[in-house]
């Protein structure tokens, strides 16, 4: 399967389109009912973390959506570091990021390690359990979903990346 988009990632983004449209026009009608105006919110997209994460390629992130949850972020960093630091809150994935140290690599460094040395651009997880971040954003995207939540088990079908239209 690979990078090919299948029918059900299709027919899941084709919802989130379809939902996010009803809730804008729920939003007109609201004000028109109650005589108020209407604020055109900010252009922004969602996209699912199970995308093909070549969609990401110069794209500009303002948050992270987990559930309901809005985490605002300004860097493709930033969205790294929000969604490991949510499931290292998690006991069950805690235990196998911390597994994970010193296994998960790239050609020249560790991506998850208990020191940030020999990282490029280490992000504190947790107390001995660092993130490297220099990457692009599709291959962070890449790296996290394929090596890092497939690994560990984490339902990442709840987590959404909020960008810049």
């Amino acid at each position: 399967m690979g990078n090919r988009i299948t029918i059900a990632e299709l027919n899941h983004t084709r919802m989130e389109l379809i939902a996010i449209v009803n809730e804008r026009f729920d939003r007109m009608i609201e004000c028109l009912e109650k005589g108020s105006e209407y604020v055109t919110p900010p252009r922004e997209r969602v996209i699912p973390l199970t995308v093909n994460p070549s969609i990401f390629k110069r794209q500009k992130p303002v948050a992270v959506l987990i559930g309901d949850e809005r985490i605002p972020v300004t860097t493709w960093a930033g969205v790294l570091k929000a969604i490991l630091t949510h499931i290292n809150q998690f006991a069950v994935h805690h235990e196998r990021l911390m597994y994970l140290r010193g296994k998960v690599a790239g050609r020249e460094r560790m991506f998850l390690s208990e020191t940030k040395e020999g990282m490029t651009k280490p992000i504190k997880i947790d107390e001995d359990l660092y993130v490297e971040a220099h990457f692009g954003s599709e291959g962070m995207m890449h790296v996290l979903v394929q090596r890092i939540l497939n690994v560990t088990q984490f339902d990442y079908s709840n987590v959404y990346i909020i960008l810049k239209s």
